[in-house]
């Protein structure tokens, strides 16, 4: 088999061209092909139509019309049919196209498929000048976890990183000095310290697709990649003071100032003078 860089993800299986053969290749299981004289050519079209059983995984069935009910349209750009594709922007505008369009494929770039190979690769996050490990599932955390790369023991648990559900992502209160996560005690509040901010990283189908496909019963960790775009790289960005934290802030402030102020005419109270009436 000829070596490329071009892996393709055909429904939910990889596939791999091989050029002499003029066929894809399932990845790992060579024997199931899909030949380029099989596939429909429209002139006056960039695309050459794949008819792909989507209900029985790993199993292709040609163009049989018996069968053509059960399959799934893969709409393949012509140019993959020739040679393997290199450039960086050509392969990233191919496969936001083919999302856009629901065209049941993508190419699969070096970082996602070292990701659903055998080594555990996990995508990082960054957090202000710090990296993080993303942890969708992990033996010791019940929910997601940010797991810092200089100190396993500085954890951020994703599970209380959801201020504002009208917000999209998770929102983080991070030490900018500690790099660590700052825990907020809502109930007593009234200031946000200078050395906190808010940050907004993505949920789990942003931070780790095949993740999340790993997670499903059975799954192979291709299910989501065809809707989600794996990214190996994520850096968070600054956000205002999340709704929540505010309201808090200023009911804790409103509360203390009133107890105060409470405090304040009750000591008055005490300490007033008793007036004294003259008798004769």
């Amino acid at each position: 088999m000829q070596s490329n860089t071009n892996h393709l993800l055909l429904g939910e299986t990889v596939f791999i061209p091989d050029y002499d053969k003029s066929a894809f290749l399932e990845k790992g299981n060579p024997d199931n092909a899909i030949y380029f004289k099989d596939l429909i050519f429209k002139e006056g079209t960039p695309f050459a139509v794949l008819n792909y059983n989507s209900l029985l995984r790993n199993q292709y069935y040609g163009l049989d019309l018996e069968l053509l009910k059960y399959n799934k349209k893969i709409l393949l750009p012509k140019p993959l049919l020739t040679a393997p594709l290199t450039d960086e922007k050509q392969i990233d505008d191919i496969n936001k196209l083919a999302r856009d369009r629901n065209q049941g494929f993508q190419i699969l770039k070096p970082a996602v498929q070292e990701r659903l190979g055998g080594k555990e690769v996990l995508p990082k996050a960054y957090l202000e000048d710090y990296e993080f490990t993303v942890h969708l599932q992990h033996r010791d955390y019940e929910k997601g976890v940010l797991i810092s790369t200089s100190n396993p023991k500085n954890v951020i648990p994703l599970k209380f990183a959801n201020w504002d559900r009208d917000v999209s992502g998770y929102q983080i209160p991070f030490n900018k000095i500690t790099g660590t996560y700052a825990h907020l005690d809502l109930d007593r509040i009234v200031e946000v310290a200078p050395n906190i901010v808010f940050l907004r990283i993505g949920d789990d189908l942003e931070l780790d697709p095949v993740g999340v496909g790993k997670k499903l019963i059975n799954g192979s960790g291709t299910e989501m990649l065809l809707k989600f775009p794996y990214q190996d790289k994520h850096v968070a960005t600054r956000i205002p003071c999340p709704r929540r934290v505010k309201e808090s802030i200023v009911k804790n402030t409103t509360q203390k100032k009133s107890k105060k102020e409470n405090e304040s005419q009750s000591s008055n109270s005490t300490n007033k003078r008793p007036i004294k009436f003259k008798t004769r």
